[in-house]
């Protein structure tokens, strides 16, 4: 599927609603924006929040605007309670 786009002033494109609508990707959501050197290509990948501290996609819990999964989080726990 294909369309052409013009980049306005400010650099910016956008990424038709059937495009979207198609791929489940809403308004506010956030891309990981990568540029392929070798064949001079961007290419736009919807961000999966990972765990900060595992990298575990599975069983998430925001926190301050990072994630942390529920076993990781249960492993901080357990450290605090050691230390105290």
């Amino acid at each position: 599927m294909r369309c052409v786009k013009t980049i306005d002033e400010n650099g910016r494109i956008t990424i038709p609603k059937y495009m979207r609508k198609m791929i489940g990707i809403s308004g506010a959501e956030n891309l990981d924006v990568m540029l392929m050197d070798e064949v001079g290509q961007i290419v736009l990948r919807r961000r999966v929040p990972k765990c900060a501290v595992c990298g575990s996609p599975k069983n998430l819990r925001e926190i301050n605007g990072a994630h942390i999964c529920r076993g990781c989080a249960a492993a901080v726990s357990a450290l605090n309670k050691k230390e105290l």
